[in-house]
């Protein structure tokens, strides 16, 4: 419930469903998560739509910057 920053942990990020949330909360999400081929399922936290994120990492999903203005 942090409010979004253009950097550090609470960047915005799209999902490809179109939900966003922030970078930390979906790194805590995939940190459990057991890696195959290289990415980890996330499941969207409010659709449930899942995503296959590159190594692993929130940070690799797409920020959204429009949301900061």
């Amino acid at each position: 419930m942090e409010p979004y920053a253009e950097a550090g942990p609470h960047v915005p990020r799209i999902l490809p469903c179109g939900h966003t949330g922030c970078q930390d909360c979906y790194a805590r999400m995939l940190r459990p998560i057991v890696a195959e081929n290289n990415a980890k399922p996330l499941s969207c936290p409010d659709c449930r739509v899942v995503t296959l994120v590159a190594r692993g990492r929130a940070d690799s999903l797409p920020p959204v910057f429009a949301l900061l203005r």
